[in-house]
């Protein structure tokens, strides 16, 4: 069945919740099923009819973050902040946006500000110690990564992003041993397999 067309007609507006509730669940549901385009006309539809919606204003801000708009997000993040500051969603999806936009620096200042009041927020600690990386700041990195391990032990993917960060400051046989870690709780889990594969190339273990 086709998506059926947004269309303006009556019943959004400032004095109706109900009816702008109503239209933000449906705004959520198209943004759940990856339409990003219908999800965003939602989103500013509610907010012409209230310019302060502070959960249309953020995940219009993760629309645009998701398509690729980084400046238009940046607008919309930092209006989030304002009609709800220090909101810990919004650092960690601002932060994590800037981390793929390589702007490791910008990214690592959300994540402190959700640290500081969240300091086991393991979201938070994964991206900055990844953005840590790669500024080269690797002590604070696996210092991060120390504590990830003491929070999660048995997720394979923190094993396998401390891998990544041992094998960046040369700790070669550190890496392969995290590695093999993150195989042995997860035994078919590709990256740590291509990881892998990639030293034993280094270290020419060709078998």
């Amino acid at each position: 069945m086709p998506k059926m067309p947004i269309k303006s007609g009556p019943g959004l507006n400032l004095g109706n919740a109900v009816s702008i509730d109503h239209f933000f669940q449906q705004a959520i549901s198209q943004h759940r099923q990856g339409d990003l385009i219908g999800a965003g006309q939602a989103y500013e539809r509610i907010l012409v009819a209230a310019p302060k919606h502070f959960d249309a204003t953020h995940l219009l801000a993760v629309v645009n973050a998701q398509r690729g708009h980084t400046e238009r997000a940046r607008t919309l993040f930092a209006r989030a902040l304002a009609i709800t500051p220090g909101h810990p969603e919004v650092h960690f999806n601002r932060g994590t946006m800037e981390r793929e936009a390589d702007n490791a620096a910008a990214a690592i200042v959300d994540f402190d500000l959700i640290l500081d009041s969240q300091p086991d927020h393991t979201g938070a600690l994964i991206n900055r110690s990844i953005a840590l990386q790669t500024l080269r700041r690797f002590d604070e990195a696996i210092a991060d990564s120390d504590r990830l391990i003491e929070l999660t032990p048995e997720n394979p993917v923190i094993w396998n992003n401390r891998a990544n960060l041992l094998l960046d400051c040369m700790r070669v046989d550190d890496a392969l041993a995290c590695i093999n870690k993150a195989l042995k709780l997860k035994p078919y889990y590709h990256d740590a397999l291509n990881n892998r594969g990639n030293i034993f190339k280094e270290l020419q273990f060709f078998e």
